[in-house]
């Protein structure tokens, strides 16, 4: 609604004027959420639009054993993912939204203007019967946050969580849908969280020399930055571009145990985030695509996650939450740096231990073994 917001123009009027002139299309929901594009950015539209959805389209109605799960701003492929832990858990549940085949269809001979898929309107309407909401986001305004919705108007009781990457979050995620379904985690995910665990041994003496940018949206660089700190990497510069006072304050509660307190920048931009990655001495860029740059200028190694990723194939299909996602994400991080040590070592080497005036006439780096 942006450029109709900026003329003044008021939608649900004009929707109220369109149902009256045309009853037969009263079968068809249309819903408005006020998102003007100077405003804000692509992680409050998407929650305000998410919380429009349901303000518009929930009914009272009984209660019933369905768990709601109000998704983050993830990649389908991740989104697949925590469909697969509420299967295994032998859950049923209403994902909202349900983006896992709608925004990454399997190939057809016959094109679908809309992929098949998604969440059902009819169980949208019913969310609020739901034996609890997990909301994946700690960092959602309240006036932006669907679960709340749900809490004051309806009482659904809210579980907030961060995206499940990384241990602890993700230990977060399995102790929460235990709780709430009174069942035992899977023993499959012991055995998962043991391959992490033994992961992040094997890795340590790779990521102990890491200093990372991390940006994107709020909510997931929590998440990275989480991750971050349970291997040794230091977060030595997170941004994001929303201006949201709540992840600042979260993010520091989280970082306060560091040894070296990293810089936070919100509602920031990329001429910025450039000028701090050089001055704190960044050697690995995690983020989307839009930091692209910053590797071409300075040749920095990124590690790409979140939207958008338009420079690489397969950012729809990422899975890098849960245990088993989290150890990919970890294995990508340890071979970005290894790839970018074998890179130049032997030229760092030769220029930090060889003293030049012994072979500055004799031996150059070719003649080395």
């Amino acid at each position: 609604m942006c450029l109709a917001e900026t003329i003044g123009e008021n939608v649900p009027s004009i929707i109220h004027e369109f149902r009256n002139e045309y009853p037969e299309y009263d079968g068809i929901k249309i819903v408005s959420v006020n998102t003007p594009s100077y405003q804000g950015t692509l992680n409050e539209g998407y929650f305000a639009t998410l919380r429009s959805i349901l303000e518009q389209t929930v009914k009272d109605c009984v209660p019933h054993d369905k768990i709601n799960i109000n998704m983050a701003h993830i990649s389908p492929g991740d989104v697949r993912m925590i469909k697969s832990i509420l299967d295994t858990f032998g859950i049923s549940y209403t994902l909202f939204p349900d983006i896992s085949q709608t925004f990454d269809a399997p190939y057809s001979k016959d094109y679908q203007r809309v992929p098949p898929g998604g969440t059902l309107l009819e169980d949208i309407e019913k969310m609020s019967g739901a034996r609890a909401t997990i909301e994946i986001g700690i960092t959602v305004p309240d006036h932006l946050s669907p679960g709340l919705f749900l809490k004051q108007k309806y009482g659904v009781p809210l579980y907030r969580i961060p995206i499940p990457l990384g241990l602890e979050n993700t230990d977060i995620f399995m102790n929460v849908l235990s709780d709430i379904s009174q069942k035992e985690i899977p023993e499959s995910y012991g055995e998962e969280r043991g391959r992490l665990i033994d992961g992040m041994i094997d890795c340590h003496k790779i990521t102990g020399g890491v200093r990372a940018l991390i940006y994107g949206e709020p909510d997931l660089i929590y998440a990275v930055s989480s991750f971050c700190l349970e291997n040794g990497i230091n977060p030595a510069v997170i941004s994001t571009g929303s201006n949201n006072s709540s992840f600042s304050r979260i993010l520091e509660t989280k970082l306060e145990n560091c040894s070296e307190a990293p810089v936070i920048l919100n509602d920031t931009d990329f001429e910025t985030i450039e000028e701090y990655t050089l001055s704190e001495r960044v050697n690995l860029i995690i983020g989307n695509s839009m930091g692209k740059h910053l590797t071409e200028r300075h040749n920095i190694p990124p590690v790409r996650i979140g939207f958008p990723i338009q420079d690489r194939i397969g950012g729809q299909r990422l899975e890098y939450t849960g245990y088993k996602g989290t150890l990919k994400f970890l294995d990508d991080i340890v071979n970005t740096m290894l790839s970018r040590k074998f890179q130049k070592h032997r030229q760092v080497m030769f220029e930090k231990y060889y003293r030049k005036e012994f072979y500055e006439d004799t031996l150059s780096l070719e003649d080395l073994p």
